[in-house]
């Protein structure tokens, strides 16, 4: 039976059969998420089973959490001394907390993360070897050729399923990674005097292990961020009609095969003016510039920077937003701020699924090929020379429906010998960028194939203009470009 009634309002309907009855009622919406297959079955603390079952409220939590710190009691022990609830109802509590450890062993296997590495590589193997025969095929006889098509066309299927089939062994929900926030916020608010409540929304959205092993300590900034620069303390708070007690959302979803994270305080926002005052002192920015709104917010993200007067235990260091930017796009993700003063702050985070196998676009510049992530591309074009321009301070333009975009000549940046040199003779592939449209001038396009990304060492190449690489079908090594990499390269020239 389902309801959206919470568990006291149920209790209420059985007010008058408790004491005749056995009556057990559990909130099992976090536990499962009904549109996998498999469900997902997450582990709760004593103080999440009783303020679920209204025995005890939110607040009464942290102030028990708080008194267990300082005297390191257990703290079923400390709810029974305080009358909070009787040792039958912290004993049911405990025994469902049993429960649902006994459901996540029964229902887990463990494996070596190892091993699946192994399986991963193995499954690029198997792809490099389809593009393989593809090309094989594309070069016998026509009705050979066929028959070769037809086959490959079939273990193209069951090739992409077992991808699939791997991809989601690999994935794990983001859950635990936002619950071990929480007593951070509480004991990070609590030193500062602040009143500050974390809400986490969408912990069963999976991501790939790789990236869940990466993402905690960008997380941990912002959040850093948001306690000590956004939300204002109690006495403030209410000046400005606001609660007394400030609130972090932390929010995970899928959207458009991306995984998107977002950190939302409703604290002060940025005060832009002391963002511009410090961007000016610190050169980033001349103090006559002209500034958009959305640039100036982007400038926190300079090395270096902080609007803190002075440092302490959680900022002020100018080591901070800049780290999170820099740790986001090893992971081939980006990072966009909103913010509204006197409202508060969004910063959300967009990620790819995984980092072991992409979608690619295949284009060739001379005789060499390179490979731009398909998430990336929004169309691909021609120009004709009417629509193309140079502007001073900017460089070559393009105009695309109605709009300028910057033209980047990739030839120019990889030393690359092009067969075209003219812009309205060549191919663009308009990308995207920190929400930026951006023209890469290439010869031709090849065409749309899956892509095992393997990665590079430094003594290679240096360039943030290049990901990693890929093998192709004839035995190649094709480069992958990382366009948001690109973009900043060019830009610090």
């Amino acid at each position: 039976m389902k309801t959206r009634f919470d568990e006291m309002k149920l209790r209420d309907v059985f007010l008058f059969v408790y004491d005749d009855n056995e009556i057990d009622i559990e909130n099992v919406t976090e536990k499962y998420n009904v549109s996998k297959e498999t469900p997902y079955i997450a582990e709760k603390k004593l103080g999440e089973i009783l303020v679920e079952k209204g025995i005890i409220n939110t607040n009464e939590l942290e102030d028990l959490v708080r008194m267990q710190n300082d005297k390191n009691f257990r703290l079923g022990d400390i709810i029974v001394q305080k009358g909070l609830a009787s040792p039958k109802q912290v004993d049911e509590a405990l025994n469902e907390q049993d429960k649902i450890k006994k459901k996540i062993e029964i229902s887990t296997v463990r494996v070596d993360s190892t091993k699946l590495d192994n399986l991963m590589n193995l499954l690029g193997e198997i792809v490099i070897g389809q593009a393989s025969l593809h090309r094989v095929a594309d070069d016998i006889e026509e009705e050979k050729a066929f028959r070769l098509k037809n086959s490959l066309y079939s273990l193209d299927r069951v090739t992409r399923e077992f991808q699939e089939q791997i991809m989601s062994i690999r994935m794990v929900p983001i859950g635990p990674t936002f619950e071990q926030f929480k007593r951070f916020v509480r004991d990070a608010a609590h030193n500062m005097g602040k009143e500050i409540k974390l809400h986490i929304e969408g912990g069963d959205t999976e991501l790939d292990k790789t990236v869940i092993e990466k993402i905690g300590d960008p997380l941990k900034h912002m959040i850093r961020n948001a306690i000590d620069h956004g939300i204002e303390r109690s006495d403030e708070r209410r000046k400005n009609g606001k609660p007394a007690h400030g609130t972090i959302n932390l929010k995970a979803y899928h959207q458009e095969g991306n995984v998107y994270i977002d950190v939302i305080d409703d604290g002060k926002g940025f005060d832009l003016e002391k963002v511009k005052r410090k961007a000016v002192s610190l050169g980033i920015i001349q103090p006559e510039e002209e500034i958009t709104k959305e640039k100036l917010v982007t400038i926190v993200f300079s090395p270096g920077f902080s609007t803190a007067e002075q440092a302490s235990d959680l900022s002020g260091r100018g080591v901070g937003m800049d780290v999170v930017k820099t740790n986001i796009e090893e992971l081939r993700g980006s990072v966009e701020v909103k913010t509204k003063e006197g409202e508060g702050t969004l910063i959300r985070i967009k990620l790819p699924l995984t980092l072991a196998i992409i979608e690619g676009m295949l284009v060739r510049i001379g005789r060499s090929v390179l490979i731009i992530p398909l998430l990336s591309v929004i169309e691909t074009i021609q120009v004709s020379r009417e629509n193309y321009k140079t502007v001073e301070g900017k460089g070559e333009v393009i105009l695309v429906r109605g709009d300028y975009i910057s033209l980047i000549r990739l030839n120019e940046l990889f030393g690359i010998e092009a067969s075209f040199t003219n812009p309205w003779e060549a191919l663009i592939v308009i990308v995207e960028s920190d929400g930026e449209r951006i023209g890469i001038m290439i010869d031709d396009l090849i065409g749309q194939q899956q892509i095992v990304i393997k990665s590079l060492d430094n003594f290679i190449t240096t360039s943030r203009s290049i990901s990693g690489a890929s093998i192709l079908g004839d035995g190649r090594v094709a480069l992958i470009i990382d366009i948001h990499g690109m973009v900043e390269e060019i830009k610090n020239r």
